[in-house]
């Protein structure tokens, strides 16, 4: 989850235009990467699928039918 703000401010510092993209390619590459962590974590059970961030995020769901998760606000 870190690489992804990393490579966008990472890329912003960059001169070219063809670095900038480069970065913001890296970005979305990694945000792929967590979305398959999440799915993995979901599968052996690490992340309980009611309290997914994906669930969340997606869903877009009020926090207080996740506060048994810890979701306190979700900031989009």
């Amino acid at each position: 989850g870190l690489s992804i703000p990393s490579n966008i401010a990472e890329g912003y510092e960059r001169y070219s235009m063809k670095e900038k993209i480069n970065f913001l390619n890296y970005a979305k590459g990694s945000s792929g990467e967590l979305i398959t962590q999440i799915y993995i974590g979901i599968e052996i059970k690490y992340i309980d699928d009611e309290c997914s961030p994906l669930k969340v995020a997606s869903l877009q769901i009020h926090p207080r039918k996740y506060q048994h998760c810890g979701v306190t606000s979700i900031s989009l």
